[in-house]
């Protein structure tokens, strides 16, 4: 391979990712850590060294599909490293601004476009120069939080079988109405979703950004998740414990701590009557008394 072909193949890397809508950051951190050996072998005119590690790169590339799971995973890792990073004002007010403008052609499908805008949010933030260039400080390697805080298309469509086509504020608005009206029927708090607790946290950053793209499709994950939760032995001693910690050293005055003793007896006596949803809602009542919201769906703009 001729000298001129290796500088060709990297110099011509940034626009290809910048027309694709690709950053390296959407990339694994095997893959940053390919990038930081390529800058290396770069500066030092190590051509056969350049040579194999952008034949990495281009391997590493041509798994990435630009699709609708793509676009929302960027999506939820670069508002997950605005919230935990450190920036100016201006970065943040611009970043959310590309954020925003992002979500609402996610909404109308146009994914290119989108991952254009947060490639530009992530140049903003970590002030890069083009979408082949690496911060000097990388950030947290995404690691999906876990399988209960990730979700794909196919549990988005499961749990709003009726959403079609583009994502509108009236569609949004109908998606969060129906997962209030589940969290509230059925009782169903954070608590009650395990690993799934994130995403409750992610529907409420996402409705500030106002990005009802996102924030749709999250509460869609959310009332997949919510309609397999089984109110059971298990779910009421999870419940018992929570009630447990929290009462610990905690100082209560006197009508308080009669209504505490009143719930737990009820709570004990449905338990032991395998009343399950009846120990749940009693459950529910002590978390209240413990400073949650009197509607489990208030969680969601908190």
């Amino acid at each position: 391979m001729k000298v001129w072909r290796i500088h060709q193949m990297y110099k011509d890397t940034p626009e290809i990712l910048d027309n694709e809508g690709i950053h390296i950051l959407d990339l694994d951190s095997e893959v940053w850590e390919t990038r930081r050996a390529l800058e290396i072998a770069w500066t030092e005119r190590d051509w056969c060294i350049v040579y194999v590690l952008m034949l990495d790169m281009d391997r590493a590339l041509a798994r990435v599909s630009l699709d609708s799971d793509y676009s929302m995973s960027k999506f939820r890792r670069i508002e997950r490293w605005l919230r935990e990073g450190t920036f100016t004002l201006v970065q943040s007010k611009q970043t959310q601004k590309y954020l925003k403008t992002g979500a609402k052609a996610l909404a109308r499908g146009e994914l290119e476009e989108t991952n254009k805008l947060f490639n530009k949010a992530l140049n903003l933030m970590y002030g890069l120069e083009d979408p082949f260039a690496l911060p000097a400080e990388l950030p947290s390697a995404d690691t999906g939080g876990g399988a209960g805080s990730s979700y794909d298309e196919s549990e988005i469509s499961e749990g709003c079988p009726e959403l079609q086509g583009d994502i509108t504020q009236g569609s949004y608005l109908a998606v969060v109405d129906r997962l209030r009206r589940k969290m509230d029927t059925k009782m169903i708090r954070p608590i009650d979703l395990g690993d799934s607790a994130g995403l409750v946290n992610d529907f409420s950053n996402y409705r500030r950004l106002d990005a009802i793209a996102p924030a749709t499709k999250v509460a869609c994950a959310l009332l997949n998740r919510i309609v397999g939760v089984e109110i059971n032995l298990s779910s009421v001693m999870k419940r018992f414990r929570e009630v447990s910690q929290r009462s610990r050293g905690t100082a209560m005055p006197e009508f308080r701590r009669l209504k505490f003793k009143e719930l737990v007896r009820k709570a004990s006596e449905s338990l032991s009557n395998r009343e399950f949803e009846a120990a749940h809602a009693s459950l529910d009542d002590l978390l209240v008394l413990f400073g949650e919201p009197k509607r489990p769906s208030e969680h969601l703009t908190n």
